[in-house]
């Protein structure tokens, strides 16, 4: 996994597997891609995972990552960006809902899926907690960070392709991804 992991590293429940498909991170109403892209560090890994118990889900999500962290993305910060305008748009059509609720995004640049998806609580009972309040935020590690570190070094995964909107295809090439 070529990523960055001198820096510091976030956590994101996510409702959907298919991360791939959709091209973006999409964000809560109770957190804007804006305010979230603000204090995201360029190049920084995003650990993305299932909720133990989602409520809703967009996309496939099978049993097996409940509750586990099963991939890892880096984004690019794209201000004022409406999911609608940079999803992927054949996932826009096909799941409205889930844009209008989730309606700002920020673009995935790389997306690596983990061979083995890993339960979240191992780390920390306080990401747990902070996970189970801030459900959808990007949420930046404290204390367990030097342990996910460890562990991403340690892993072997691929990159996977990303289906992108037109516009976050321009905004990549010109950003020289």
């Amino acid at each position: 996994m070529d990523i960055n992991l001198n820096g510091r590293i976030y956590f994101k429940h996510v409702y959907a597997t298919n991360m791939e498909d959709w091209g973006v991170l999409a964000f809560p109403l109770s957190q804007n891609a804006t305010d979230a892209g603000r204090h995201y560090q360029r190049g920084a890994p995003v650990l993305l995972a299932i909720p133990l118990k989602p409520k809703a889900v967009a996309g496939p999500v099978t049993a097996e990552v409940c509750g586990r962290i099963f991939a890892v993305c880096t984004l690019a910060v794209l201000a004022g960006a409406a999911t609608r305008e940079i999803a992927n748009p054949d996932m826009v059509r096909q799941y409205p809902d889930v844009v209008e609720q989730w309606n700002t995004a920020l673009p995935i640049v790389k997306l690596w899926r983990l061979p083995e998806p890993r339960p979240y609580s191992e780390f920390s009972q306080d990401l747990v907690e902070m996970a189970r309040i801030r459900r959808g935020q990007l949420i930046q590690l404290g204390e367990p960070a030097a342990e996910v570190r460890n562990w991403l070094a340690s892993l072997r995964c691929e990159e996977a392709k990303l289906t992108h909107s037109s516009r976050v295809k321009a905004l990549l090439d010109f950003m020289g991804r």
